[in-house]
């Protein structure tokens, strides 16, 4: 404003550097979230699943499974779109995503995800069927003898879906939430089920099941008799082989570049041997470190660069190391019992990491019978 004294405007106050760097940590965890970092590995692992895939045989059930923070989830989703952008790019419906994880404090529950997969098919979702009736007070009410539909005819929707719009693949993601409150004898329902779904008409023809090793406990001996099963291990990084360490190297190296701007120079390549060792060579884990390490600077009255103390005191525990090192001994113990069953078919295959078993011999569509895994206590 002016006086007479002249102009005596005041100007807009200047970010202070607190105030700058600040905002350039806000940004920075923004871009943790939002940018996935590559390295060479995982994008092997994904060209594999997707080349797998795209050749399968019809009736074909893929088990994904991986340590937390390994990227399984990363790996099926690009599978998701490498497939849809190659193989299919005029079908939006060619291959499906379903979330199996079910909300905060709920059980998972088949209705549920049935209608979740009837949703990512663009179908309508159909509720309980009532007889309305109309009283003399013109007042609409239903009657008591309504007929209510079950997981079956939930299933039995999702199976004309799938055949109208022509899904290849049916993709689940957080697929070992399947098993979470199941007795160890009802797991195989979960594969017969799959199964079933697969192997009906010439589409859907693959499932793709991707989550936690407990996925495995789905695999049983009186279960795979008549069953297409693969299992495709998604690894951590092997730091006693060349080719481990540098794909180690190249994942810190673009996670020090995304956040450049807020941490110390060659913080992260400096000591990439001990975040390898107290991560398990996992990706989820060295991100989790760094976006709660940017938190923790955030919090201070005075913020600064980020600093290697900063980031190593957010490694994972002991205890969490114990964890993950446990399901890497699971996942190994799974494909050892695989290869090895003397009651196996012959069928069984390895290599890569990836351990398959195909059907018996037989006429093309021969299957046994298989019991309804739908609705069973």
């Amino acid at each position: 404003m002016k006086t007479e004294q002249g102009d005596t405007t005041t100007p807009a106050p200047a970010l202070t550097d607190d105030s700058e760097l600040r905002k350039k940590l806000n940004d920075a965890a923004e871009l943790l979230d939002r940018r996935p970092i590559a390295h060479p590995i995982l994008q092997e692992t994904i060209k594999e699943v997707h080349t797998r895939i795209a050749m399968a045989r019809h009736g074909t059930v893929f088990l994904l499974v991986g340590i937390a923070g390994v990227g399984v989830t990363r790996v099926a989703r690009a599978v998701k779109d490498l497939y849809r952008r190659n193989s299919h790019p005029y079908n939006p419906h060619s291959l499906i995503e379903v979330v199996a994880r079910a909300p905060i404090n709920a059980k998972f529950g088949w209705k549920p995800f049935f209608a979740s997969s009837l949703s990512a098919l663009d179908e309508p979702v159909l509720g309980q069927r009532r007889r309305a009736i109309e009283s003399n007070l013109r007042l609409t009410a239903f009657t008591t003898t309504a007929q209510f539909r079950g997981a079956e005819d939930y299933r039995t929707d999702l199976q004309n879906a799938l055949l109208r719009r022509n899904c290849n693949v049916i993709s689940v993601i957080h697929a070992d939430f399947f098993i979470r409150n199941m007795r160890i004898e009802e797991t195989s329902h979960v594969l017969q089920l799959f199964d079933q779904l697969v192997s009906v008409g010439q589409n859907p023809r693959v499932a793709l099941l991707s989550g936690r090793p407990a996925l495995l406990k789905i695999i049983r001996d009186d279960s795979r008799v008549d069953l297409c099963v693969e299992v495709v291990v998604v690894p951590p990084f092997d730091t006693t082989s060349d080719k481990g360490k540098k794909a180690a190297i190249e994942m810190l190296a673009g996670f020090e570049a995304l956040i450049s701007p807020v941490i110390v120079p060659n913080t992260l390549i400096e000591n990439a041997q001990e975040i390898v060792e107290r991560t398990v060579g996992t990706t989820g884990w060295v991100k989790r470190a760094i976006s709660t390490a940017i938190s923790d600077v955030l919090l201070l009255d005075r913020v600064r660069m980020i600093e290697w103390s900063d980031i190593r005191k957010r490694l994972p525990s002991k205890l969490a190391r114990e964890r993950l090192r446990s399901e890497l001994d699971e996942i190994s113990r799974w494909c050892e019992h695989l290869m090895t069953d003397e009651h196996q078919s012959p069928g069984v295959t390895s290599e890569s990491g990836v351990t398959a078993k195909g059907r018996p011999s037989g006429r093309v569509g021969e299957r046994k019978p298989s019991r309804d895994p739908v609705g069973r206590k």
